[in-house]
């Protein structure tokens, strides 16, 4: 399995290059890399463009969930009043 972070270096370019040309937030690309923060839909559209593959390729092989909840495994859960 490929990750995110392994895709970059295969390529050599640093998260600061990649921010640069694709118009994304270094700390993003960074906590996206890290598996700490699930990218939006526009973050994960706009890098799977970049690295010219499918969002599903580069997110769900890196073991990055599709979801918009912030932290991996937080805020997942629906909450019950009663």
């Amino acid at each position: 399995m490929t990750t995110i972070r392994e895709l970059r270096k295969e390529l050599k370019l640093s998260i600061s290059k990649i921010s640069q040309q694709a118009g994304v937030n270094a700390s993003t690309l960074c906590q996206a890399e890290l598996g700490k923060l699930a990218p939006s839909t526009a973050v994960r559209a706009t890098l799977a463009n970049f690295y010219g593959i499918s969002e599903d390729a580069l997110f769900y092989a890196s073991g990055i969930a599709k979801s918009n909840t912030g932290l991996l495994g937080e805020g997942t859960e629906k909450r019950s009043d009663g």
